[in-house]
């Protein structure tokens, strides 16, 4: 009966009860040993530096779309301003066969780095075999008898291999060395071998999907370095990736936040289709770079504009306008670095699941959102989600509200779930997901806590309840990553297969005996899942916990004829705060009423029963006629329940029983102060021969403590 978070988010389950039915244990997997010695074995690991391959595709399909094109602009800007210093690139190219571009080569110099870039290869042909860039890629670790474990293959492909040897005669060799492949496909044709593949060594997967405004390949390969060295201070942090659709003649504006966290490093990157462009940046004190600025280099041949600006960017909001003579889409990349000492917002997406079999197909989108051990509130963040031709992408807003699948409101991380899949013509679809985040107006924040005030780390964190409500509001700032790839199965019903949410914060915020009402608080599920608005909510009450935890339906049902404020038959919107109060039977005596409760949609489709609350209304007799209640019900606040009194509700206990209630204490302390003044005479008027000099008695000890 806790109202702790155990009980709350795990139906009342026991945490083994959990674990026990993990795919670790569950079946009788992994079943108890003996075993003879239990000295524990250390394995002493130390961080070193990236080793990656980019291995790419110059097959012939790779001219459709200009893909190599997009490819050698991009690859460029990976190696002269994605990479760090003191890591390590090498390049494989493969189409009929594979060729070494060049060994691994560390990251420096802008010599070293302008002399990689331009082994990036700019043309097309032959077949497509994977697998012989893949066995070059390892060769290629491997070069000096070095061990190819911890290595990455940045594998980048439009096509279906039809040359061998294959990826799945490849594979475990990949395995056995502790090589990882992140895979790219590059369009819809790509092989659908790769997310398995990626999944398989450990690595990661994404897809561009070609669509006019997707930036899938870029934030991609720049994901191949943030996601490994996280935190450093030397990733590039993304602030902008966009494309922008130039009308010929015209010129297209925006603007970038660049807060107070980053400006070392940092680059503004635009990348044209078909024309020349020219940039006009304007900093937040008026100044202007343009192409006659010695930031300023526009590389024809690659097809680009860098901006790269000097010292450390001003803080604000910078403006840049592009200019056109031709109508044309221009692809928008801005990073920064963090300023020196300075701890960064940073933001890091994942999936639940990249490869999805189970019916109907459901992935949830998690962004935690933190500047250190802080997390950031009230930012606004959304998740583009590029589904298959024909299919629009859908925009989906991720909430840090507790709601949901959102299982901790205000830490940080914001979570979604994601269900409008499609049937389409291709096997085994891909959905990338692109994740934004901003904050505007002053409106986004950090809380002030013990936890986060820059002092160590306690061994123990605080809990919920010691952490203050404080918080200050921080620069609005823009970031943007990308949450990878999900393959899913083409057949998707059209049928509502989606039950709403759980609704895991019921709570009471109000009772009343004298009504003999109680008032309700929740947060709105969706219709499907957390997806749209719920048709209606079954609550529920009884007397008996046990009965109703194992079976809601035991409850006596409560509805609109019982309900005096709010509503229980037409829901809000996900996310909504929803309020009723409703009317209880009559009683005249002490008694405990548990609470929960379901949301249901137009097909039937029920919810999980909601965490069980209760309210206890103990009665206090003050005379034949008259009583008072004295209510407790569990709360939430910081989303841990608490058992709190309300203040009485009737009048107070009558003047007589405090007077008479005085007067025994005051006999009772009188009976004492004469039994401490006997034992102290006692004591005082023995012989001292009868008191041990050394070691005082229990009696003298006890007397000692008492009457200090």
């Amino acid at each position: 009966m806790a109202p702790n978070q155990q009980n709350i988010k795990c139906f009342q389950r026991s945490a083994w009860d959990v674990m026990s039915q993990s795919p670790d244990f569950i079946d009788g997997n992994n079943p108890p040993r003996h075993v003879l010695d239990t000295t524990p074995d250390f394995i002493i690991v130390k961080s070193s530096p990236l080793r990656i391959v980019l291995v790419l595709d110059v097959s012939g399909s790779m001219s459709s779309n200009n893909r190599i094109g997009i490819l050698e602009s991009l690859a460029t800007k990976f190696i002269k301003y994605t990479v760090p210093d003191g890591h390590f690139v090498g390049i494989v190219e493969f189409g009929s066969g594979a060729t070494i571009k060049s060994y691994l080569t560390e990251l420096g110099s802008n010599y070293t780095r302008e002399y990689l870039s331009n082994l990036v290869p700019s043309y097309t042909s032959g077949s497509t075999c994977i697998g012989c860039g893949l066995q070059s890629g390892i060769q290629v670790l491997e070069d000096g008898g070095k061990s190819a474990r911890g290595g990455i293959l940045l594998l980048i492909t439009d096509g279906q291999e039809n040359e061998s040897p294959y990826i799945d005669t490849v594979k475990p060799d990949l395995i056995s060395k502790g090589v990882a492949v992140d895979t790219i496909a590059l369009s819809s044709n790509a092989d659908d071998k790769l997310a398995t593949l990626s999944n398989d060594t450990r690595g990661l997967s994404y897809w561009e999907s070609e669509d006019q405004q997707s930036t899938a390949l870029n934030d991609a390969i720049t994901a191949t370095i943030s996601t490994r060295l996280g935190k450093s201070q030397s990733v590039p942090i993304q602030l902008v990736s966009s494309k922008a659709a130039i009308v010929g003649g015209r010129k297209d504006t925006n603007s970038v936040e660049i807060d107070s966290t980053v400006g070392k490093d940092t680059v503004f990157f635009f990348l044209w289709s078909t024309s020349v462009i020219s940039v006009i940046l304007t900093r937040p004190d008026g100044n202007i770079i343009d192409d006659t600025s010695s930031e300023y280099t526009s590389d024809v041949t690659k097809k680009s504009v860098v901006i790269a600006i000097s010292g450390i960017a001003m803080s604000g909001t910078w403006y840049y306008e592009i200019h056109s003579t031709h109508s044309q889409t221009v692809e928008v990349a801005i990073q920064s670095e963090a300023r020196d000492g300075v701890e960064p917002i940073h933001i890091f997406s994942r999936l639940s699941d990249v490869l999805i079999t189970d019916t109907p197909p459901n992935a949830a989108i998690y962004v935690q959102v933190t500047q250190g051990y802080s997390p950031i509130l009230h930012a606004n963040v959304t998740a583009t989600v590029e589904r298959p031709t024909p299919h629009a992408p859908v925009q989906v807003q991720l909430y840090d509200n507790g709601s949901g699948i959102d299982s901790t409101k205000n830490d940080g991380v914001y979570s979604r779930q994601f269900v409008e899949f499609v049937s389409a013509t291709c096997p085994n679809c891909r959905y990338n997901v692109k994740i934004k985040v901003e904050a505007r107006n002053g409106l986004a924040s950090i809380p002030i806590s013990a936890s986060n005030s820059g002092r160590a780390l306690s061994i123990r964190p605080p809990g919920p309840k010691e952490e203050s409500n404080i918080t200050v509001p921080i620069d609005d700032f823009d970031r943007v990553d990308t949450g990878g790839a999900i393959q899913a199965p083409v057949t998707v019903s059209d049928d509502d297969e989606f039950p709403p949410s759980r609704i895991a914060d019921l709570r009471v915020t109000g009772t009343s005996y004298d009504d003999q009402t109680i008032t309700l608080e929740w947060t709105a599920p969706g219709n499907d899942l957390d997806k749209g608005t719920a048709d209606g909510y079954d609550l529920r009450y009884s007397r008996n916990f046990v009965t109703f935890s194992r079976e809601f339906i035991t409850g006596e049902e409560l509805t609109d004829n019982h309900v005096i404020e709010g509503t229980l038959s037409s829901p809000s919107p996900f996310g909504t705060t929803e309020t009723v109060t409703v009317q209880l039977p009559a009683t005249y005596e002490n008694i405990t009423y548990f609470f929960a409760i379901r949301a249901f949609d137009a097909a039937n489709n029920t919810a999980a029963p909601s965490n069980i609350i209760s309210t206890a209304i103990v009665v206090s007799t003050r005379s034949d006629d008259d009583f008072t209640t004295e209510s407790y019900f569990i709360t939430t606040a910081d989303d841990v329940d608490i058992i709190a009194p309300t203040e009485p509700e009737s009048e107070s206990i009558s003047t007589t029983i405090i007077v008479a209630a005085s007067v025994v204490g005051a006999v009772v302390l009188l009976l004492y102060s004469v039994c401490v003044l006997v034992m102290a005479k006692y004591v005082c008027v023995r012989p001292k021969s009868a008191i041990a000099p050394e070691q005082p008695t229990d009696f003298q000890m006890s007397y000692v403590n008492t009457g200090v």
